[in-house]
């Protein structure tokens, strides 16, 4: 018995001393670890963050683009049709949009839906301005249509989306 108390008094000591150590290691390796995740975290978001504000330009621009007078400004030319006017202005909307879809990727789901109903609001806006429009009508007379329908509309939907993510950019940066 007395060699027991004498093997456990040599023996705890040493044990208690690796126990307390192993836990402080294992602490010390787990807070390293956190370390290592976080810097992983910074470097990835250091890499994100140009792309990121990257999208929110070229969204802004789309939507610039995408606005009405804008838009006449660079499609009309000089005796043009308004039947070709209006293809014109179709294509060059969905094309704008094609350019840019990827850009989704970088921006919330609720920014990507009012830069897509911006869009589909821009297209209907052209198709309606033309629906009323007689057969021999030039392009002078669906840009006057155009620009009238946009006078009447309180705010744009490319306005409201350029406002929704720059409110949007700013929350995130």
């Amino acid at each position: 018995m007395e060699l027991v108390i004498e093997l456990l008094k040599i023996l705890i000591p040493p044990l208690l001393v690796f126990i307390s150590g192993y836990y402080v290691m294992r602490k010390m390796l787990e807070q390293e670890r956190e370390k290592m995740k976080l810097q992983i975290r910074k470097e990835k978001a250091k890499d994100f963050t140009p792309i990121q504000l990257q999208a929110f330009e070229r969204l802004i621009l789309f939507l610039e683009r995408i606005s009405p007078n804008n838009m006449i400004l660079r499609t009309h030319k000089t005796g043009m049709s308004a039947r070709y006017l209006h293809l014109e202005l179709i294509k060059t909307i969905r094309t704008e949009y094609e350019h840019n879809l990827v850009q989704q990727l970088y921006i919330s789901h609720p920014a990507w839906q009012m830069v897509t109903g911006a869009k589909e609001e821009m297209l209907k806006l052209v198709n309606v301005a033309t629906a009323g429009l007689q057969k021999d009508a030039t392009a002078n007379d669906l840009s006057k249509i155009i620009v009238e329908k946009t006078s009447e509309v309180k705010n744009l939907p490319t306005t409201v989306a350029i406002s929704y993510l720059k409110k949007e950019m700013r929350r995130m940066f």
